[in-house]
């Protein structure tokens, strides 16, 4: 299972794509940090609270993009090449197989996260100081949540897709879907129907990237302006402490339940 992880870990860190995404991610995470400042009439490093809500957004589009194309490429490239067949024909699992490249992958992406984020925040820190540094790190772990979620996800489809293409395409259309048009739908069901603070607030949990990001919002301030409608329902229902326990097992199970499945898939099928 070790070699496993290992090789899991060599094989992500040689991914352009992740490569690719995570220098965007910390070059971004820098340029925010040094943008985001405080006073309007200088540039400097803003504090942290500022630094977290302008790194939200980024996080919300990069980290899930870094997990799903990770997950999806990892499984369906090895099958495409039949890498994966003359690994399954060895002496190891299946579950072994499958196990570690969650492990592996989910190791690679957690480094490139924290690489980025922790850059950023070592930056702000020295020059801002750290009185609000707490928010910061509710940001830092958000972001791992929300990447082993969309890692999940992404072995998910993975496990489904035939090749490489396949599985590049059906992760970036899942990712247009968390990123992007599920906040659109929410806002259709808020204006056409009519739908109650509660409403959406349990809808909302059917999208990791809305719970990241309210989870997160938590860490800033529970008031209206800054949680939304669904927010402070959630905050009047279960408390700051209760919703926030709520939301970080939505993200666990936003990874879980994905894996557990696309596990009960893959021990069932055929691999050349």
């Amino acid at each position: 299972m070790r070699t496993l992880v290992l090789r899991e870990m060599h094989e992500a860190m040689h991914s352009r794509w992740l490569i690719a995404i995570a220098v965007v991610f910390a070059l971004l995470s820098l340029s925010v940090s040094y943008l985001s400042f405080s006073g309007a009439d200088a540039l400097g490093f803003a504090a942290f609270n500022r630094t977290v809500a302008s790194l939200l957004n980024r996080v919300r589009l990069c980290v899930p993009l870094m997990g799903l194309v990770t997950g999806a490429l990892g499984l369906a490239g090895e099958r495409e090449d039949g890498a994966l067949g003359y690994i399954l024909s060895q002496p190891v699992s299946r579950a072994a197989v499958y196990f570690s490249k969650f492990l592996g992958q989910g190791l690679c992406l957690s480094l490139a996260i924290a690489l980025g984020l922790g850059l950023a925040g070592l930056v702000v820190g020295w020059n801002a100081g750290l009185d609000e540094a707490g928010s910061y790190g509710v940001l830092a772990g958000d972001a791992l949540l929300l990447g082993v979620a969309s890692l999940g996800i992404g072995l998910f489809v993975g496990t489904f897709a035939g090749g490489r293409m396949k599985a590049l395409t059906s992760a970036l259309l899942v990712w247009v879907w968390v990123a992007f048009l599920a906040d659109l739908a929410l806002v259709g069901l808020a204006v056409g129907a009519h739908a109650t603070p509660a409403t959406l607030f349990w809808v909302s949990l059917a999208n990791p990237v809305q719970v990241a990001k309210t989870l997160c919002m938590l860490a800033l301030s529970a008031k209206l302006e800054t949680l939304g409608p669904s927010g402070l329902y959630a905050v009047r229902t279960f408390d700051v402490g209760g919703a926030a326990a709520l939301l970080c097992g939505a993200l666990s199970a936003w990874a879980l339940v994905p894996i557990a499945t696309g596990w009960l898939v893959f021990r069932r099928q055929n691999v050349r």
